[in-house]
């Protein structure tokens, strides 16, 4: 038996970030671990990894797939698989030991599973849906013609018999789906596409001779609204149209940066109409169901040129919702059972009755013409020997259309896979087919943006129970899959997490207005009892009062936000289920409300929460509070800017600017991880994506300023939680990127032209435009993002990578600094707050110039009256800068300002998340003015790197505690639990001096660098590990310091550079007097 010498084993064994998950990717999946609690100094220097089929052979200590042997190595996360090949669907065990600080070996850890997911191409299952009206139809499309040839394409109608026609009517099409070019460049919807822009009108008797009614032009808008129509006035049987000139798509012309698209993608012409009417005099349309003849027509689930006729008159999707209901009988005693299901926009699966797991708004958004996602659950304890029942419940999310340049993929569908292993060890399959059986549910209508509408009197009790009768039910209908891979969901899923009770209830014109005291992100749970059988109750929700005391809605746009009940007259508790409101507010139409009727329910991606942050001022530890708020709000499968109006997009941008704060907060490592495949299912072959992803709205390629975060993203992810993989994964596309920007480069220069936002909504508009000129923004952020990428190369292992790019970033600081920096003012630009910040934060201004570049910010900062002049991308930049260059106290006041500009004006004027405008509260009614918008949560990264001093320097493991003293706080607290361990520190000013608390995780040291001069005292008080010791006197260390501390080489970096005093600590908890 192999003997255990060390106290401190491995603990929190994890795959995939994950304690014994069941949906894990077979290719090369990731171990970590931890160590138990140890002594100062405690950590790994080697481990050993067993992988087998069974626990018994752990137990055994044989690792039949996998024995890592003895690894001298002190990685404990992200440790690669490196044994035999995994089969998909499959249960593993594993178990680890490590050899401790000193080299002794721990006891095994205890035997953890895993289970494999399905590969893309392992679903035996089909798409099912509801579709009892023919389900979604775009319309006709004629096929893709080239300018070249002849544009022309014809439709005839035949009447029949000779009719009396007075007009005939053109109904735009606009597309359920996206619509791809013949050379693939993906086509958002809109309406009025392949409307012609040219229009002969011909109509021929009984004797077949074609008469021309009109030929002209349609002008440019005239589809937009509706249908065109033209007069004819005389008998006809036959109607032909002919498009003497095609509607021209040309990828990249509509704002994305048509001069590079084009180089990849030609210019198409096509034909498209939902509709063609033939009116008589009584305004009949006389060709309703006639057969039609057209040049070319595309047939496809959607797209059919008899629908021209089919007396809809504009592109219809199918049901918003469904209900999808197998029976499945089991013969035998079930030893393991998992369910693989996704349902798209959003699909909730049953068993028996009961709804199997917690998820809900499932799966996760994802660019699903590339990759959708499926869940898998264990559900071996839901079935039982004889009948059972399997149901799902499906909703638009956003596979429907919506959004406005988001493609949207049509009705919602659903795949679903059971697999079933018996005792004995035979097996079964269950899999969505055409014997499904399918039906509307209660849910009428549902969307992102505008609500849910249902109606009680369309509910089925018992539709996925045993023994209900299906028989006036419709077989389902197999239709087409969204087009890319099904991929497990390796992201937390969206969850309630919270239940809010009103703080008060107050009448408004309508009907009661309930005040949560909280902008929170969700919905309503309403218990109606009063209304009568068909009456509707609506919940309207709203951020913000009008001074009138009624809902302030104009801030959502054409976001409806309003859930709709239509009772069956009986009591009843509702919640929506396929849509989620941005609110603080709800207004209840239509019945009376009690205080204890309505609560609100908090929905958002269910991330750990790792991070906590206070401090003395109350007004910065409410600002805090107020970035968990609107940093877990916005987490909706992606960080989206804002969760309230037609919007709600993972803007690359918004991204760039918190994604550190969200890690510092809440694990958000499997959450970026998915974003980070987002952007390399948008990315183009030469790198650069889109400005929101998955692409909703905004500028291709995206702005430089923006789309950074396919470099910055990745790095934090290595720099907090020592992850690799996202490194290896997405190392070429990271290079594309880098590679994209220095293309269009002009001697080192990104030009302004490129830019989109700059620094958006900046308190000041040097240029007149947005904060600061766009070169210089564009050129600052390329060299970042070269910078990063010259590390992470090293960090891969490609050193050739390492210099070339190294080389290339100092190209590019020496260009900026040539173009943008006046040696005579010692100012870069237009002098303002950004154009100092910037070039400081990122590492641009050359060592001579940086303390003079320094001081010129503070002394703007102090022309500024303290305020920040500052927008999305200046502001960190400016609190970091001031830190890191000797003026915490300029930093401090800047986000600490009661007036406006500033958080705290924000939290004085009643708001519990932040603001999108520095004057949100001036602007409401605006049409872009968000109460819970995600970048200003940034500040609460400041208060953990800077005012707790809390700093993850470059690599897993190396770690400083740094914290600024500023003049007018007394004390600040932060934590920040590591892969690790807990990382913490705590500051507090006492007479005399500072007594500073740090925690350093298992398995790392930190350089703790010391708020004071160097000719101060330190020791260590007596309830520290350590005991009580002095450490420094008389401007030197003693000669032997405690365990696990010992004196660092001089620093010039960092927030206390000034002193040069630090100290190496590695694991442990200290507690030191610094007088």
């Amino acid at each position: 038996m192999e003997q255990a010498d060390s106290g401190v084993a491995a603990t929190d064994l994890r795959v995939e970030h994950e304690a014994e998950p069941i949906d894990v990717p077979p290719d090369e999946p990731r171990f970590s671990w931890r160590g138990e609690e140890g002594g100062r100094g405690a950590g790994q220097t080697a481990y050993r990894v067993l992988v087998a089929r069974s626990a018994a052979a752990i137990e055994d200590r044989r690792g039949e797939l996998w024995d890592s042997g003895k690894r001298s190595t002190p990685d404990s996360t992200d440790v690669f698989y490196d044994g035999l090949p995994l089969e998909s669907g499959t249960d593993y065990y594993w178990s680890v030991r490590l050899w401790d600080e000193e080299g002794e070996p721990s006891a095994w850890a205890d035997v953890a599973r895993f289970s494999t997911a399905l590969e893309a191409g392992e679903f035996d299952g089909e798409w099912i849906g509801y579709r009892p009206e023919g389900g979604d139809s775009n319309g006709y499309r004629s096929r893709w013609r080239r300018p070249e040839e002849e544009s022309t394409e014809r439709i005839e109608i035949d009447l029949g018999d000779v009719h009396g026609v007075e007009r005939v009517e053109l109904h735009p099409a606009t597309p359920i789906g996206a619509v791809e070019t013949p050379d693939g460049a993906t086509i958002a919807p809109e309406t009025g596409f392949g409307f012609p822009e040219g229009v002969r009108l011909e109509v021929a008797g009984e004797a077949g001779e074609w008469e021309t009614v009109v030929d002209w032009e349609v002008g440019d808008g005239e589809d937009d609204d509706g249908a065109v129509t033209i007069d004819v006035g005389r008998e006809a049987r036959q109607v032909r149209v002919v498009a003497t000139a095609l509607d021209t798509v040309e990828p990249g012309a509509d704002g994305s940066k048509p001069e590079f698209v084009r180089e990849e993608r030609a210019v198409w012409g096509v034909l498209a109409l939902a509709a063609i009417a033939v009116r008589d005099g009584e305004g009949r349309d006389l060709a309703v169901g006639r057969p039609i003849t057209a040049s070319s027509s595309v047939e496809s689930e959607s797209w059919s040129q008899e629908s021209l006729t089919d007396g809809s008159y504009r592109s219809t999707t199918g049901p918003g919702s469904a209900l999808l209901r197998a029976d499945l009988s089991l013969s035998g005693e079930i030893a393991r059972a998992r369910a693989h299901v996704c349902g798209l926009g959003y699909g909730e699966l049953s068993i028996n009755g009961e709804r199997v797991g917690d998820r809900v708004l499932d799966p996760a958004w994802t660019q699903y013409d590339e990759r959708a996602l499926y869940s898998t659950y264990d559900v071996t304890d839901a079935l039982h020997e004889g009948e059972n029942i399997l149901g799902i419940q499906v909703g638009r999310g956003w596979f429907g259309k919506r959004a406005q340049d988001w493609p949207g993929f049509g009705s919602p569908r659903a795949i679903c896979q059971v697999e079933i292993e018996y005792e004995d060890g035979r097996s079964r399959t269950l899999s969505t087919d055409g014997s499904w059986r399918a039906t509307r549910g209660p849910i009428v209508e549902n969307d992102i943006y505008d609500g849910e509408a249902y109606d009680a009197r369309r509910a089925r009790s018992g539709w996925d129970e045993p023994g209900f009768d299906d028989g006036d039910w419709d077989d389902a209908r197999l239709v087409e899959g969204p087009g890319g891979d099904l991929r497990p969901q390796r992201t937390p899923p969206i969850r309630v997490t919270e239940t809010l009770a009103p703080t008060d209830v107050r009448e408004g014109d309508d009907g009661p207005i309930i005040d949560f005291g909280q902008n929170l992100v969700g919905w309503v749970e309403l218990a109606i009892k009063g209304p009568c059988r068909g009456e509707e109750v609506e919940i309207r929700h709203a951020e913000t009062l009008l001074p009138s005391g009624e809902l302030a809605r104009e801030d959502l746009r054409s976001a409806e936000a309003t859930d709709r009940y239509v009772s069956n007259g009986k009591p009843a508790t509702y919640e929506p289920r396929f849509t989620y409101h941005g609110f603080r507010y709800a207004q209840v139409v239509g019945c009376e409300v009690d205080p204890e009727d309505i609560r609100a329910k908090v929905v958002h991606t269910d991330v750990d929460s790792v991070g906590s942050f206070d401090c003395s001022n109350e007004d910065l530890a409410q600002v805090q509070e107020n970035a968990r708020w609107g940093l877990r709000g916005n987490l909706h499968g992606v960080l989206t800017d804002c969760p309230q109006r037609d919007e709600r997009f993972g803007w690359t941008g918004d991204n760039q600017i918190a994604s550190r704060a969200l890690c510092y907060n809440f694990d958000s490592r499997g959450f970026y991880e998915k974003w980070m495949r987002d952007h390399a299912d948008a990315r183009s072959e030469h790198g650069y994506v889109a400005d929101t992803i998955p692409y909703g709205y905004g500028s291709i390629p995206e702005d430089p300023t923006w789309g950074v975060t396919q470099v910055t993203v990745p790095w934090h992810l290595y720099c907090l939680y020592g992850d690799r993989g996202v490194l290896r994964d997405h190392y070429e596309g990271m290079r594309r990127y880098v590679d994209y920007w220095h293309s269009v480069s002009e001697e080192g220069i990104v030009p302004g032209e490129y830019g989109n936002y700059g620094d958006w909504l900046a308190f000041e508009n040097a240029d007149g435009r947005r904060g600061l000129p766009f070169d210089l923004f564009n050129t600052a952020f390329q060299y970042h993002t070269t910078d990063l990428f010259a590390k992470i190369a090293g960090v891969v292992g490609s050193d050739a990578d390492a210099d070339r790019y190294r080389e290339r970033a100092d190209d590019v600081a020496r260009a900026f600094t040539d173009e943008f920096f006046d040696p005579d003012t010692g100012t870069y630009g237009p002098g303002t707050q950004s154009s100092y910040a910037v070039p400081l934060y990122f590492g641009l201004v050359p060592d001579e110039h940086e303390e003079s570049v320094a001081a010129g910010l503070a002394e703007k900062v102090r022309e500024d009256d303290g305020k920040l002049r500052t927008g999305f991308l200046g502001t960190r930049p400016l609190l970091g800068a001031l830190v890191d260059h000797g003026y915490p106290d300029f930093a401090y006041e800047v986000a600490s300002q009661p007036e406006r500009p500033g958080w705290v004006y924000m939290i004085r004027q009643g708001a519990t998340t932040m603001w999108e405008r520095w004057d949100s509260d001036d602007r409401i009614g605006d049409g872009m003015n968000s109460f819970n918008h995600s970048p200003f949560n940034f500040v609460s990264e400041w208060f953990y790197e800077s005012l707790a001093g809390l700093r993850f320097e470059g690599a897993p493991r190396r770690l400083a505690i740094d914290p600024a003293i500023p003049e007018g706080l007394e004390w600040a607290d932060g934590e920040i639990e590591t892969p690790d361990g807990r990382f913490g520190s705590r500051w507090e000013k006492v007479e005399g001096g500072i007594d500073l608390a740090v925690e350093i995780p298992w398995n790392t040291e930190a350089t703790v660098r010391l708020p004071c001069k160097t000719e101060a005292a330190v020791s260590e008080t007596g309830d520290g590990a350590g005991g009580g010791e002095t450490l420094r006197e008389n401007g030197q260390w003693t000669d032997s310091l405690p365990d696990g501390l010992e004196p660092a080489e001089e620093s010039e970096g960092g927030q206390n550079r000034n002193t040069g005093l630090a100290l190496v600590a590695s694991a442990g908890t200290y507690r030191l007097e610094i007088r």
